[in-house]
C-alpha cells in the first residue's frame, strides 16, 4: 500500500502579507506591554548651590553688582569677540528698557484686578467662602524653593536611598527644587511621614525627635546638632 505524502500548498501573495501583519502587530504588542511594565524612573537634578541668603553678592569694584557683568559671563567666547562691548552695551540696554516697560505693564494689569477684587470684596459682591478659596489658590500657587532632605536612616547620619520618588521621577537628597507650594506640602508631608517610620523603627532617640521637630516646623538645620565638617552630631 502506497504511503500519502502530504504536500504544502504554496501561500499566495495576500495570505504572506497577512502572516507578516499579524507578527509585526505581535511584536509591537510585546514590546509596548515590556515597557509598561518597567518604565523608567526620570531623574530631576535640582541645585547644590547653597540657598540665596548664603551666597556673597556678585560685586563690582564699586561694590555694587553690576547686571551688565553677569550678562557679558553668559555669553559664549565667539559672541564676545564678534561684538565689541559698545555693541552688546546698546543690545542690553535696549532689551532692559523692554524688560521694564514689560514689568510695569504686568504690575499695574496685577494691582488693576488686585483693586477690581478687594472693591468687589467690600461691596459684598464676592461671598466669603469664595473670597477664603480664592485666597487659598494664590497662595497654593506660589513658587517655595525648597531642599530635598530624607531622614537619616544609618548611625552615621546615611541616608536610605539617593532621594524622593514620586510620579516616576527621582527629586535628589540635598538638591534645592521650585515648587508650587501645594507641591511642597505634600511633599513634605511624604518627608515628615519618612521621618516618622525612622523614629517607630530606631526606638525614637533623641537625635531623631529633634530631627522630627525640625521636618515639622519646617527649620530642620535649627533644631539637629551638626558637626563642624556638617555632618549629624
Amino acid at each position: 500500500m502506497k504511503s500519502r505524502q502530504k504536500t504544502k500548498r504554496p501561500m499566495s501573495e495576500a495570505q504572506r502579507s497577512a502572516l507578516e501583519k499579524a507578527q509585526a502587530k505581535r511584536r509591537a504588542n510585546l514590546a509596548a506591554k515590556a515597557e509598561e511594565v518597567s518604565l523608567p524612573q526620570e531623574i530631576v537634578y535640582g541645585s547644590t548651590e547653597p540657598a540665596l541668603d548664603d551666597l556673597s553678592p556678585v560685586v563690582g569694584d564699586d561694590g555694587f553688582v553690576d547686571p551688565f557683568q553677569l550678562f557679558l559671563l553668559s555669553l559664549d567666547a565667539d559672541t564676545r569677540e564678534l561684538l565689541d562691548e559698545g555693541e552688546l552695551r546698546a543690545i542690553y540696554a535696549e532689551q532692559l528698557a523692554k524688560a521694564l516697560a514689560e514689568k510695569k505693564t504686568l504690575k499695574k494689569k496685577a494691582a488693576i484686578e488686585t483693586a477690581l477684587h478687594t472693591a468687589r470684596m467690600e461691596a459684598g459682591l464676592v461671598p466669603a467662602a469664595t473670597a477664603e478659596a480664592m485666597q487659598t489658590a494664590k497662595r497654593n500657587a506660589e513658587i517655595v524653593t525648597a531642599m530635598i532632605e530624607l531622614p537619616p536612616a544609618g548611625e552615621d547620619g546615611q541616608v536610605a536611598d539617593i532621594g524622593l520618588r514620586i510620579d516616576q521621577k527621582v527629586y535628589l537628597h540635598g538638591h534645592r527644587y521650585e515648587f508650587s507650594r501645594a507641591q511642597w506640602d505634600s511633599y513634605r508631608e511624604i518627608l515628615y511621614r519618612a521621618a516618622q517610620h525612622e523614629l517607630e523603627f530606631k526606638g525614637q532617640n533623641t537625635r531623631q525627635r529633634r530631627y522630627l521637630l525640625g521636618m515639622a516646623m519646617g527649620t530642620v538645620n535649627s533644631h539637629i546638632a551638626r558637626n563642624p565638617d556638617g555632618g549629624l552630631a
